[in-house]
């Protein structure tokens, strides 16, 4: 017999509020930003976890993260147990490299997810897509960076940028 959780998707929003404002308290509490005080701690991640519960597209985005950073830390964690089951030595293994592996996966979900969730709002300054609507300025903008010049440019920048931090790296060493 199949269980039926659809009614949780209604709490979603309550959800979403409840995890951000213990994200943003144990944050803040952590880093001590706004120096030692609870109370200014506790209301700062009220305010950010009422924004982000209200505004769709971010609770949409969040909602979407979830479930894939779940997953990616059963992975994770899955993996460590099997090194460490398999090998005596788990430091021998587990390198800086390693763990900058799953990083990085986690910052392409959520670029991708970023992408799904606020494609609508994004479209019209993409290129080929719908600028009927779109803030005139915006477009301007976004014709002058994608002409092949600018990007050139970037792109030159960008290489400049790459080769003068390998350089300066060996140099240190």
């Amino acid at each position: 017999m199949a269980v039926e959780i659809g009614i949780l998707s209604l709490l979603n929003p309550i959800f979403v509020f409840v995890l951000l404002f213990v994200v943003f308290y144990a944050i803040l509490a952590k880093t001590k930003i706004l120096g030692e005080s609870q109370g200014n701690n506790l209301i700062v991640s009220f305010v950010l976890a009422i924004i982000f519960a209200t505004l769709t597209s971010a609770r949409d985005y969040v909602i979407s993260v979830i479930p894939w950073f779940a997953i990616l830390f059963v992975i994770a964690f899955l993996i460590l147990l099997l090194i460490g089951i398999m090998q005596k030595d788990v430091d021998k293994f587990i390198k800086p490299g390693v763990s900058w592996i799953f990083v990085i996966i986690f910052v392409i979900i959520l670029i991708v997810i970023a992408i799904k969730v606020f494609y609508p709002q994004i479209a019209p300054y993409t290129p080929g897509g719908d600028e009927t609507g779109a803030n005139p300025i915006l477009l301007q903008i976004k014709h002058l960076i994608s002409t092949p010049e600018v990007l050139g440019a970037l792109l030159l920048l960008i290489i400049a940028a790459v080769t003068s931090w390998v350089l300066t790296k060996k140099e240190g060493k």
